[in-house]
């Protein structure tokens, strides 16, 4: 901008002092405002280039923003190149105009500020309609209308953004910041429960790709979130805003899109559906009084049966493992009618069902699981590594006490060495050595404890990470 003023002695050597000591008159004021407002555009660009590569730049600054004004920048059919963005800008300030071309015709809105959309209008311009969007800047906090108990977000016309675009050309939009940028605190999420960071949109061009590659059905969840978190093209300012948060927004997506492929909401009418369908799978399927299903490849169950019909010299037992996380099995026949164990994790639902539904069956529990609980809590306790080292090898030996007097007299000469916290702890969970863990339980069953390992169900948790890997 340019003011012509009919100041025929000021020069470019004489303005500056007198600007900075004298102040003549109202039109050198002005004079210095512009310069001044210039100045700090300048800065403000160049400072946008260098973080953002050029992506973002202030198409100008000013006070008042004019219908005639939108329109000429908007109709310019040659527009320059040079002032318009091509990514939402950082933290604007106030009196800034923006003009921005996106991929997406929401991608401006990424600007990293929260905001409450409180009016829309449009303007019939011959065969165009101008769209215009009123925004509020939001503030912490919740309020409650005093008709209504829903509570609504706080906000404040202190500090606006208006946004501006012709409906044929949505990705094309002129964006004015108004008011006192000072007044926006950072807030979090409103679903978030950690309200310690602050809250930044992810453009929802980023979220279309993901959910295109993720329909694609090439690439998995990590192999998508490393290639956005490395994209060298999104600058240092626009980390989450142009490439995706974390693993857990991937994730959502991946829910989403799984969603949408649901042949509807209602789990139980899919059951019935898939059974009609999927002939030789589905078995049965009662409602009432309890949901049961018996689903199982019948290949499948007739090789189980075949298995547990098997009649050899030595009766040799097999083990029979089965991994609840994805409830792929529920129900195996003939169970119950051999005293065959079930290896578990502890966990109290699981072996309480197990003596409900086998009485006979003896319940025998994981090492791994047993040993990391107690590691856990040893930490919890304050516990260093060299004494939970010692007291992991102690919780060990006790386990292969070939016999229960030996593990007693071990007991005695072991715990006496320990501090009273992990006694008292030790002996709350001594019931499941003494029943499910020790030696002598396990060697009652052929082929079942390890001299090394004792007793695990790895290959349960190696099943259980291979279907997961598949889920992702």
């Amino acid at each position: 901008m340019s003011l012509a003023l009919p100041l025929p002695l000021l020069t470019e050597h004489t303005r500056p002092l007198l600007t900075e000591h004298t102040r003549l008159t109202p039109y050198l004021d002005a004079l210095q405002t512009q310069d001044q407002d210039a100045f700090q555009t300048q800065d403000r660009n160049a400072l946008q280039k260098q973080v953002s590569g050029g992506g973002v730049v202030i198409y100008q600054t000013t006070n008042t923003l004019y219908q005639s004004d939108i329109l000429n920048i908007l109709c310019d059919q040659l527009q320059d190149e040079s002032r318009i963005s091509d990514i939402p800008p950082m933290k604007p300030r106030a009196n800034e105009l923006y003009l921005i071309r996106s991929e997406h015709e929401d991608d401006w809105k990424c600007d990293q500020y929260q905001w409450i959309n409180y009016g829309n209008s449009s303007v019939t311009m011959g065969n165009k309609i101008l769209k215009k969007k009123f925004y509020k800047i939001k503030l912490p906090g919740m309020k409650t209308n005093n008709a209504k108990t829903k509570k609504r977000p706080v906000g404040s016309l202190d500090f606006k953004r208006t946004a501006y675009y012709f409906e044929d050309n949505k990705t094309l939009v002129l964006v004015y910041y108004e008011g006192d940028e000072t007044v926006y605190v950072p807030t979090h999420h409103g679903n978030s429960k950690k309200t310690a960071s602050e809250f930044a949109r992810t453009a929802p061009s980023v979220l279309r790709r993901i959910e295109n590659a993720l329909q694609s059905g090439d690439k998995t969840t990590m192999d998508i979130y490393r290639e956005s978190v490395c994209d060298l093209a999104v600058p240092g300012t626009h980390q989450g805003i142009l490439n995706v948060r974390n693993v857990k927004q991937v994730e959502n997506i991946v829910r989403k899109v799984n969603e949408d492929k649901r042949i509807s909401k209602d789990d139980v009418y899919n059951l019935v559906l898939l059974a009609y369908h999927l002939e030789g799978l589905i078995h049965e399927v009662t409602v009432f009084p309890d949901l049961t299903s018996i689903i199982a490849l019948s290949d499948m169950i007739s090789i189980v049966n075949q298995l547990l019909d098997v009649n050899t010299t030595d009766d040799i037992p097999f083990v029979f493992f089965y991994d609840t996380t994805f409830k792929l099995a529920s129900l195996f026949p003939k169970l119950n009618k051999k005293a065959i164990p079930f290896v578990t994790d502890r966990e109290p639902g699981l072996v309480n069902a197990i003596k409900k539904n086998f009485s006979n069956c003896d319940v025998v529990m994981c090492w791994n699981h047993l040993i990391n609980d107690f590691k856990f809590n040893l930490q919890k306790m304050g516990a260093g590594s060299d004494n939970i080292a010692v007291y992991v090898s102690n919780v060990r030996e006790l386990l292969r006490s070939s016999s229960e007097q030996g593990y007693e007299e071990r007991k005695k000469l072991l715990l006496s060495k320990w501090s009273q916290g992990v006694y008292s702890y030790f002996m709350k969970v001594e019931k499941d050595i003494l029943k499910h863990c020790g030696k002598w339980i396990i060697e009652k069953y052929p082929n079942l404890y390890d001299p090394f390992s004792g007793l695990t169900n790895n290959p349960c948790e190696s099943i259980h990470e291979r279907c997961d890997q598949t889920l992702k």
